[in-house]
């Protein structure tokens, strides 16, 4: 039977069953090293999880996402795609703007700050000081011109936006952080 792990010396090793287990020990400020896992918010592959996730679509939800998504990318050439929330969200300088949210006869093009949107640029759904959704029926074209005037009226807002992230903000001068 293995130690328990309090027992144990940082950088020993134990094993469970055919499992080899590495202990080591965080200490604030230091280096974390190679060990360090990568953090789970990120991911290390999102093309592979952006493809996977069209992967997971049903045949009639596909060719909408796939045109959505195209329209989304034309109109905001530097945008990012990442799966979350089990959506697929594009975002410019981290900043989530839209998203693509499947249902089973339409697909939401979600507006995350659609409220800001200027009336009558779309026939948006939505109330409330947020998001707003253009619902793309499955069984009807998608109206890419459309789309794109969405994509980079919303892109617009995003890039003015600035996200507060005060872990990340370098010391004002002459004081510590």
């Amino acid at each position: 039977m293995p130690m328990p792990a309090a027992w144990r010396k940082p950088g020993e090793t134990s094993t469970i069953g055919r499992h080899e287990l590495h202990l080591f020990v965080y200490r604030p400020g230091q280096p974390q090293g190679d060990w360090a896992l990568p953090s789970m918010r990120s991911s290390a592959r999102p093309k592979a999880l952006v493809a996977a996730w069209f992967d997971f679509l049903s045949p009639a939800q596909r060719p909408a996402c796939e045109v959505l998504q195209r329209a989304v990318r034309l109109a905001v050439p530097e945008v990012q795609e990442a799966v979350k929330w089990g959506n697929l969200v594009f975002s410019v300088n981290e900043v989530v703007f839209m998203a693509l949210v499947p249902h089973k006869a339409h697909v939401h093009l979600q507006v995350l700050n659609g409220s800001l949107l200027p009336p009558g640029l779309a026939p948006l759904e939505g109330t409330g000081r947020g998001s707003r959704n253009l619902r793309v029926r499955l069984t009807q074209p998608v109206d890419v011109p459309l789309v794109e005037a969405l994509a980079a009226a919303s892109a617009q807002l995003a890039r003015g936006q600035v996200r507060e992230r005060p872990w990340r903000e370098a010391p004002a001068e002459g004081g510590t952080a």
